[in-house]
């Protein structure tokens, strides 16, 4: 229960910022609509459920994390710049029941691009992932938790932790990337 307080300061102050949040007209990718909204965390059994669906357990950060909310109430919008493009819509932020069999499909993307599987990643030390929105995904084995940025192997290391990830991805204050610790295979 570290994260708790943190995280309810994020959902308040997320929630208060994208009251008034307006698309931006010129940017390509997804971006929140006004008045979204974070859901309502899960129970203690929710919890134990995802985590034995998953095949671990979950960090300290990610069960206070899906303890405060648990994915948004709208999707994100695309308007292609305002080009000429019909709109899309993508649910970036996932949220257990709803997202189990898309969180499993990327993190299987994600072992196959990089030519790793379970069995050897536990010989071999490396930490887990976990897809925390879009394609940012949380290091599960890894101390203090950081956040890489994965897109197939395309790997960079984004930010500290999941407080700072939001705090910077949605917006609200600019944090400090100064993560020092070795990443085992994932950035190698």
């Amino acid at each position: 229960m570290k994260y708790i307080d943190k995280f309810i300061e994020l959902k308040k102050t997320s929630e208060d910022y994208w009251k008034n949040i307006s698309i931006k007209k010129g940017v390509y990718g997804f971006q929140i609509q006004n008045g979204t909204k974070w859901n309502d965390g899960l129970s203690e059994s929710q919890l134990v459920e995802f985590q034995k669906i998953m095949g671990f357990e979950f960090p300290e950060i990610l069960k206070d994390f899906y303890t405060v909310m648990n994915g948004v109430d709208k999707e994100q919008i695309n308007i292609y710049g305002n080009s000429s493009h019909k709109h899309s819509y993508l649910k970036k932020f996932y949220g257990f029941p709803d997202d189990v069999e898309e969180i499993k499909k990327l993190i299987k993307w994600i072992y196959e691009a990089n030519k790793i599987d379970e069995e050897e990643m536990i010989d071999k030390n490396i930490s887990r992932i976990f897809p925390i929105y879009h394609h940012r995904f949380i290091l599960i084995n890894q101390k203090e938790h950081p956040v890489l940025s994965i897109y197939g192997d395309d790997i960079v290391l984004y930010a500290n932790n999941m407080i700072d990830l939001f705090y910077d991805d949605l917006e609200i204050k600019k944090t400090r990337l100064n993560y020092k610790e070795k990443i085992n295979y994932w950035l190698d």
